[in-house]
């Protein structure tokens, strides 16, 4: 049911529902919104098809090939937290290792989606990360100074 009714939803980026543009139609879900049916010719039918599926590509290419690049998040000097999920770091037990290391400083924006920080010495891992492994650091009044 879940997939019928994802089918018949239009998509915002093509205006289309995707059973418009694979059928020509949107099958009703249930009785009741069966408004009847149009008396097309095979030929109407199809060019109709043929023309939903142009505009959906024409569509969907213009918004591949955008030429403006989203500004990244992250800027060099920014103190944040490293999620310490994957970290190779000896701990004996990982359920009672910390779940984030930090502070640490980005050294330089690799990408929109990676970031170089400013690892501790003793740490032999490679310095760059995803962004969606970091969280900006910010000090709050209830929490007070961050510690060592």
């Amino acid at each position: 049911m879940v997939t019928a009714v994802h089918n018949n939803s239009r998509n915002s980026t093509t205006g289309f529902a995707p059973n418009k543009l694979l059928i020509g139609w949107e099958p009703p879900l249930v009785v009741q919104q069966w408004s009847g049916s149009k008396n097309l010719t095979a030929e109407e039918y199809l060019s109709g098809i043929r023309r939903n599926r142009l505009m959906a590509i024409h569509t969907l290419n213009k918004v591949t090939y955008r030429t403006e690049v989203p500004m990244s998040n992250w800027r060099i000097g920014q103190q944040v937290w490293l999620e310490g999920k994957n970290l190779p770091l000896p701990y004996r037990m990982v359920k009672l290792a910390p779940r984030h290391h930090g502070l640490f400083k980005i050294t330089k924006i690799i990408s929109l989606v990676a970031v170089q920080l400013e690892l501790p010495a003793q740490w032999s891992i490679h310095p760059v990360f995803h962004t969606s492994l970091i969280t900006l650091y910010t000090e709050t009044p209830s929490h007070g100074p961050n510690f060592t």
